[in-house]
């Protein structure tokens, strides 16, 4: 059988994770086995770009575990394990890493729909499970006791879209278009709530299948009629460069584009958009233009590993989840998960991330409090805008719709664009 030069890489990627997990057991006392656990991510499929994300987090936790010099209760084995992006196979890995490996804890997954899929099956078997990124309020809405999650959820993402777009002053009217996920629905219905008691004109509220470009292009058709000062969009990669590019094409020129994280996060999104991706808003739950000792240490330390590159809030967030639950392990002192979940509960740590300490509160149950950012794509870098207390450079908002080519016409170059940018900080 033929092996494809990218599937050739995933396995090779795949393994040298695996190599490194095993490394962590020499820095542990000898016990008779190791603890276990299990983290859950795509490594395939449509949200691999994500989970590789996540892995390079995963891979510098467990590097600086295995160096530090304070010894554990006992080994831990970290057992990586694919979800596909499929909220079926989701389920499946976490229920075979609890019956057939025995992991005493587990970690995952990325999207909301695969999560959710994974914790109802650790909730049943009562093993504690780290939710790292997914952000549909149910996650932490069912009351499931076994459930902590690090990141904001969707009502978070919302509240800061509308914190942010009350204070540019000008906008007075949103659309917001939403894949039909878990993560989609969640995040739509809280831009409503929060549109509303902001006072913003709702023009138009609608969700799209992310395979249909067809549904796509008719619903950014009734965004240029409905011409609202802001476009909000909750979109993965795919989606999020289909909807940049043909806003561009089409003449649709808000005052802002609006990404609420996801595909709106990651450089992909600025190579695949090209010029279309240019003044791009999105919510985020970390910057690297963070100022703060752990954020600079952790930048610095990332960019000599992965040659230069510049981490994302989705590394983050799985570097701090795996350091967070070893954590609680460590005080437990035992691998039994009752004791692991307990120690949880007491969670209350500075991290590279932010403060974390897993309450209950406002409906949720064992959720971190995580205020989120937001960047701007301005001359092919994110930058990081708002808050004012923490920018690294101004939310640059295009003159008019001169800014943008007519219907049919190529978005503006970045060129066409520079006078823009000038004063934006590189943060490269």
């Amino acid at each position: 059988m033929k092996i494809s030069k990218s599937s050739l890489l995933m396995i090779m990627a795949v393994l040298a994770l695996s190599a490194a997990s095993l490394l962590l057991v020499s820095c542990a006392k000898k016990a008779s086995a190791p603890a276990k656990i299990g983290i859950i991510l795509p490594l395939s499929g449509v949200h691999s770009t994500f989970g590789l994300a996540q892995k390079r987090g995963y891979e510098m936790a467990i590097e600086e575990l295995k160096q530090e010099s304070s010894p554990l209760p006992m080994a831990i084995e970290f057992l990586m394990k694919d979800d596909e992006g499929d909220e079926h196979k989701a389920a499946e890995v976490a229920r075979k890493l609890i019956t057939d490996d025995k992991v005493c804890a587990l970690i995952g997954s990325y999207s909301s729909g695969c999560t959710f899929s994974a914790i109802e099956i650790a909730n049943y078997h009562r093993k504690p499970i780290l939710i790292p990124s997914a952000a549909s309020d149910l996650c932490t809405q069912k009351g499931f006791p076994w459930v902590f999650r690090i990141n904001a959820p969707s009502s978070v993402y919302a509240e800061t879209v509308t914190e942010c777009l009350a204070t540019e002053g000008k906008i007075k009217s949103v659309a917001i278009l939403a894949e039909s996920s878990l993560f989609g629905s969640s995040t739509m219905k809280s831009l409503e709530e929060y549109s509303a008691r902001k006072g913003f004109q709702i023009r138009l509220s609608a969700s799209y299948d992310p395979r249909d470009t067809s549904m796509m292009e008719l619903l950014l058709a009734q965004v240029k009629k409905k011409n609202p000062d802001a476009l909000v969009m909750v979109s993965y990669l795919d989606d999020a460069v289909f909807l940049m590019k043909k806003s561009r094409d089409m003449g649709i020129n808000p005052r802002i584009f609006m990404g609420t994280g996801a595909g709106f996060t990651i450089d992909e999104f600025i190579r695949s958009a090209g010029p279309s991706s240019n003044l791009v808003c999105t919510v985020v739950q970390w910057s690297p233009d963070l100022a703060g000792e752990k954020s600079r240490a952790y930048v610095k330390l990332f960019r000599e590993k992965y040659g230069g590159a510049l981490p994302n809030f989705h590394s983050v967030e799985a570097y701090v989840a795996a350091k967070v639950l070893v954590g609680a392990f460590r005080r437990a002192h035992t691998a039994d998960s009752e004791k692991i979940r307990e120690s949880l509960l007491a969670t209350n740590e500075e991290t590279v991330y932010s403060k974390v300490k897993f309450e209950s509160f406002d409906g949720y149950t064992n959720q971190n409090r995580h205020r989120m950012l937001v960047e701007q794509i301005q001359g092919s870098r994110f930058v990081l805008v708002w808050p004012d207390k923490l920018k690294q450079g101004s939310l640059i908002i295009p003159p008019g719709p001169s800014s943008v080519k007519p219907p049919g016409k190529q978005a503006p170059s970045e060129r066409e664009l520079e006078p823009l940018f000038k004063g934006a900080q590189d943060r490269r």
